[in-house]
């Protein structure tokens, strides 16, 4: 086992071998079974390539691949996914995962209720989600799940979301 995470309705383990197994409600999707009910023992995510990292938020989760993808799924009201989309209508959320796009140099990955953030390998930090709070500085950002590059942080080392996006230079 890497790594292990949980979230507020869901926990995911990274195992040896960068297979990603989940449990818990899956009624937006998150868990990635696609079946709406509680998964009560762990569950493979074969559509997943190898991950290194996951991240888990309230009803959806993010897993960093070995080849710097972030893959999300689960809930996505407020661009929480990072494809650009908001599901507006019931379940609201996508059980597949699919890319960020745009993000295929992640070295860690946070995410939290609105959105999440990425560290990439150039030590810029990227974010997704609902940025209509000034999460990331001064705007204005769309807002909209697309990748916003944070202005003026090229030399990031370490990235948080817990709260307010932050990152230790």
């Amino acid at each position: 086992l890497r790594h292990i995470e949980g979230g507020a309705n869901h926990t995911c383990a990274v195992g040896s071998n960068g297979e990603l197994w989940c449990w818990g409600d899956d009624s937006l999707g998150a868990v990635g079974i696609g079946n709406g009910a509680s998964v009560t023992s762990p569950e493979l995510l074969a559509a997943l390539p190898p991950v290194t990292d996951v991240a888990t938020g309230t009803n959806y989760i993010c897993a960093l691949a070995e080849s710097g993808e972030v893959y999300c799924w689960g809930r996505n009201q407020d661009g929480e996914l990072g494809d650009g989309k908001k599901i507006t209508k019931a379940p609201y959320g996508r059980a597949r995962p699919m890319p960020v796009l745009g993000l295929d140099d992640a070295t860690a990955i946070s995410i939290n209720e609105w959105g999440g953030c990425a560290l990439r390998a150039t030590g810029e930090v990227a974010c997704w989600g609902d940025l209509n709070f000034a999460e990331i500085g001064p705007g204005p950002f769309p807002g909209n799940g697309l990748l916003t590059t944070v202005p003026g942080l090229t030399d990031a080392k370490s990235i948080t979301t817990d709260g307010t996006p932050c990152a230790i230079r």
